[in-house]
C-alpha cells in the first residue's frame, strides 16, 4: 500500500474529492445560469471550461483513489 499523503491533517484525496465537489458545483450553478438566461456578462465558454476541469478533477480523484488504497 502506498503512503498516504497527509494535508493539514486531512488525506490529499478528501481534498481532492472537496475540489472536485466544488468544480462541480459551480459546473452547474454555470449551466443553470445560462438555461434560466440570467447570466448574460460570462461566455457559455467558460461553463464547458468549468466542465472540462471538474472531469479532470474527478478522474484525478479516483486516479488517486484507486492507486493509494486499492494498489
Amino acid at each position: 500500500m502506498a503512503a498516504i499523503p497527509i494535508i493539514l491533517g486531512f488525506p490529499l484525496t478528501m481534498w481532492l474529492g472537496a475540489l472536485t465537489l466544488i468544480s462541480l458545483l459551480i459546473t452547474a450553478t454555470l449551466g443553470y445560469g445560462f438555461y434560466k438566461q440570467k447570466i448574460h456578462r460570462i461566455p457559455f465558454t467558460y461553463h464547458m471550461y468549468a466542465a472540462a476541469l471538474t472531469l479532470l478533477l474527478a478522474l484525478i480523484h479516483i486516479a488517486s483513489v484507486i492507486y493509494l488504497y486499492y494498489l
